[in-house]
């Protein structure tokens, strides 16, 4: 009996099968291993920078340390992202199951190498050129030139932190093995505590010089509001002051009590048949009832209004509303603050000392007033007059 043989086309083909199979499973076992390596070597730099953004957070409101810190950050996200972003590892990001994983270790790696890297390095090496204390008002002006230097770099570090964010937010998340869905959800959150405080100095750089009358002389109405009596806003406006600016100088042109303000026979502007059918048209007809609608853009324009009324038609920017909380925080950069009463208003006694202390100490609602006003202003000349201390950073 005689063993049948293959054609020969048969056996090359054969030979030619078993060859390209053995290729590509040792191509598959090297990419197994390249990748393997890499990702154990991005992870290392990924731990690395973690671990300098740790030891670096509590010197970061010194511009000059921050400038070394996000080098040393970004210096090991540029190394994670370069071992996450090469041919094999972009291709094997197309694989099932391990695709998602690889593809969110490399977007980890790209997010924070574009934060580090690209979104805040130019602007902390625009804020080491200048020291903090030179935000401070000296002689009750501001020096605009730091928030303008400012302006650029931190409207581009907002922008991409928040692009990193969205990065983050398009992974497919349980798709992902815990650790891993974890790590992914650490770093998401990280991204959205920086986002707030970039997008926040974003907004401020970009409206402050303007506020401060960069463009030409600006008045801002303040309601100094006293949360003993309650509003939906806070509490009533027991004072009002009128805040100038011009190139950064800031001045108090004119302060009064609520008191002063007369009572409307009706409401000061139309307010909507919503408004009125909870509160009448009291917020409309008395100063102390402004805030009574929690809707801060209608308090804003009945107040103004009021004050246009009583002072020649004067129509102001804007409207600045601040409690004794608040207030409790500018002390926090003033530092205690002696009253003409010989009181010593701290950022521990203000708020005690204006919602209680002043209301035993005084019968008569227009002096409680009186007190108030005269703590925000001596607030506002400590501050004005560059009596802050260098204690808040970046």
């Amino acid at each position: 009996m005689t063993t049948p043989t293959l054609p020969r086309p048969a056996r090359t083909a054969g030979r030619v099968f078993v060859i390209v199979l053995a290729v590509l499973v040792g191509l598959t076992v090297l990419a197994a291993a390249w990748i393997g390596i890499r990702g154990a070597l991005a992870y290392g730099h990924l731990r690395d920078a973690q671990t300098a953004a740790v030891a670096a957070r509590a010197s970061l409101a010194d511009p000059a340390t921050a400038a070394d810190a996000i080098a040393e950050i970004s210096a090991e996200t540029a190394a994670a992202h370069r071992l996450t972003s090469d041919p094999v590892w972009r291709a094997a990001e197309g694989v099932a199951w391990i695709g998602p994983q690889l593809r969110a270790v490399s977007t980890v790696a790209a997010s924070l190498d574009d934060v580090a890297g690209s979104a805040l390095a130019p602007l902390v090496d625009v804020a080491s050129s200048f020291s903090v204390d030179s935000l401070a008002p000296v002689d009750g002006r501001i020096d605009l030139a730091a928030f303008t230097a400012l302006e650029e770099p931190a409207a581009a570090g907002a922008a991409g932190v928040r692009d990193a964010a969205a990065a983050l937010g398009g992974l497919d998340r349980p798709a992902l093995l815990a650790p891993l869905r974890d790590a992914v959800d650490e770093v998401s959150d990280l991204l959205d505590e920086v986002q707030v405080g970039a997008g926040a100095l974003a907004r401020a750089t970009a409206l402050i010089p303007g506020m401060l009358g960069a463009d030409g002389p600006r008045n801002y109405l303040i309601l100094f509001q006293n949360n003993a009596e309650w509003r939906s806003l806070g509490g009533i406006p027991g004072a009002v002051a009128l805040l100038s600016t011009d190139d950064g100088r800031m001045s108090l042109a004119a302060q009064e009590s609520s008191g002063d303000f007369p009572t409307y026979d009706t409401s000061v502007l139309p307010l909507g048949p919503e408004v009125q059918g909870i509160y009448g048209e009291r917020p409309g007809r008395w100063i102390q009832n402004v805030t009574q609608v929690p809707d801060f853009p209608l308090a804003a324009q009945l107040a103004q209004e009021m004050w246009a009324r009583g002072h020649d038609g004067q129509v102001v920017d804007g409207v600045i509303a601040m409690d004794p909380v608040a207030l409790s925080y500018l002390l926090e950069a003033t530092g205690p603050v002696e009253l003409p009463t010989g009181d010593v208003l701290t950022s521990e006694n203000a708020v005690p000392l204006l919602l209680n202390e002043v209301y035993l100490r005084y019968e008569d609602p227009s002096d409680q007033d009186d007190f108030f006003a005269l703590a925000a202003a001596s607030v506002f000349d400590a501050l004005s007059t560059g009596g802050v201390r260098r204690q808040i950073g970046f």
